[in-house]
C-alpha cells in the first residue's frame, strides 16, 4: 500500500457528468464511480458488494471495479 499511495490523485467530476444508461447505482454512490471515470482511473477498489458487486470484474468507461482482495490478487499474479 506504501508504494501505491503516491500514484493517488483526488478527482472531482463535473455536476453535468452522467453515468452510462446500463449502469444502476443509488445516487449516493454515483460520484464515486463518476470520480474515477473522470480522473481516468485504471481501477476502482471497493468492498461494497451490496452497491458496486454487480460491477466487480467488469469496466466501466475504462475503469475496472474490483474488490481490493481481487485487485491484490491480480498484482500478484503480474
Amino acid at each position: 500500500m506504501e508504494r501505491l499511495t503516491p500514484k493517488l490523485a483526488l478527482a472531482n467530476p463535473p455536476g453535468n457528468l452522467k453515468l452510462p444508461v446500463r449502469i444502476r447505482l443509488d445516487s449516493k454512490d454515483r460520484p464515486i464511480l463518476l470520480a474515477a471515470i473522470h480522473g481516468k482511473a485504471d481501477f476502482l477498489l471497493t468492498g461494497d458488494g451490496r452497491q458496486f458487486g454487480h460491477l466487480y470484474g467488469g469496466r466501466v468507461e475504462g475503469v475496472m471495479v474490483l474488490r481490493p482482495a481481487q485487485y491484490f490478487e491480480r498484482r500478484a499474479r503480474r
